[in-house]
């Protein structure tokens, strides 16, 4: 079995996870979709490779939040933990806050910033794009 790099889990503990393989991007995403998902004016996401993602406790409940495209969260407390393009089965993506050390990976960018809220002054030194880059998908 691979070594474990990153744990993490939902609210109230119904749903853990676990990740064996360093993250192939992270981001603060702006869509509106991940705005209203998460009630919050962006979501960080770390980007794993899917193979590497395992469940080890509960179950996420999957909602189609766009076409091509589902959210995983927690079906006691509802915290947003996934999101997954069907166009890229070989990638998964994680709520950066979920993870048990989320300080560990910190955002290397910004995407979708033509949907930012304009008072949103974080992390302005970090490259920011209008859409996806090429390993993000659109929500």
């Amino acid at each position: 079995m691979a070594d474990t790099i990153a744990e993490g889990g939902c609210l109230c503990g119904a749903v853990r996870y676990r990740v064996t393989a360093p993250p192939v991007s992270t981001s603060n995403c702006h869509c509106t979709i991940c705005q209203k998902a998460a009630g919050a004016a962006f979501v960080s996401w770390m980007t794993f490779p899917t193979e590497s993602f395992e469940i080890t406790r509960g179950n996420l409940t999957i909602f189609e939040s766009s076409p091509n495209a589902e959210r995983g969260f927690c079906g006691t407390c509802g915290s947003t933990l996934t999101f997954s393009h069907t166009g890229d089965p070989g990638l998964i993506d994680i709520t950066t806050a979920t993870a048990d050390n989320p300080t560990a990976w910190p955002p290397t960018h910004h995407i979708w910033t033509s949907t930012r809220i304009p008072w949103l002054h974080a992390n302005e030194e970090l490259p920011s794009h209008e859409g996806p880059t090429p390993r993000d998908k659109p929500a």
